[in-house]
């Protein structure tokens, strides 16, 4: 979409926008269905449990896995959460990614990296995708496979202008977003544990020490 208002009417542009369009409407019709209907909560579990199953099938495994019911365990923690701190939420992850946009951004054009090389629409693009492709669980945090996938379609929407500095700048996002945030929230946590022992009250927070 950002593509699109930009200038760029191509059609392939064109049709990614309006295939993610209705990508996101599907998502979304999912999740909300999942989340007030425990009927279709249950409906979505039982393809999940058939498609595994026939998977581990191909491999000669057996699933030994309840389905329905860290289905429905999750379910209801997503209403808890959607019911009571919807608005917080939202707003918190809202910011959380327009943040590491405007720092990937900020990084490329540190290095060199210009409108003219590769357009902001182009990085939020790239941003877009590599988000999705980090969904895939295939290392801890998406440690290199983040940082490759950030250059890869920053370089390939440069046209290979520039690979040096836009691996640089990439490497330096890298390091902001994710290097300096272990120590922090390290730090964080100790406040935090160091607090709660210190309370008197401690009711509350039983099912965290359990």
């Amino acid at each position: 979409g950002f593509l699109w208002i930009d200038g760029n009417n191509s059609s392939a542009v064109i049709w990614g926008f309006v295939i993610a369009l209705i990508a996101l409407v599907i998502v979304l019709g999912f999740t909300f269905g999942a989340v007030y209907s425990r009927k279709f909560t249950i409906m979505l579990t039982d393809w999940a449990e058939t498609i595994v199953k026939w998977a581990a099938g191909l491999f000669k495994k057996q699933v030994d896995y309840d389905f329905e019911k860290q289905a429905l365990d999750l379910r209801e923690t997503a209403r808890d959460v959607v019911g009571n701190r919807w608005f917080e939420e939202t707003l918190a992850t809202f910011l959380g990614q327009a943040m590491q946009i405007v720092i990937l951004l900020v990084s490329l054009r540190m290095l060199g990296v210009g409108e003219d090389v590769v357009s902001t629409a182009e990085v939020f693009l790239a941003y877009s995708i590599s988000q999705l492709l980090l969904l895939i669980p295939i290392t801890p945090g998406g440690m290199g496979v983040a940082e490759a996938s950030y250059i890869h379609f920053l370089t390939l929407a440069s046209e290979g202008a520039m690979a040096n500095e836009i691996g640089a700048a990439v490497l330096l996002f890298r390091i902001v977003t994710w290097l300096y945030v272990v120590p922090a929230g390290g730090v964080t946590w100790l406040i935090w544990h160091v607090t709660i022992r210190g309370g008197r009250d401690k009711s509350h927070l039983d099912p965290i020490y359990n």
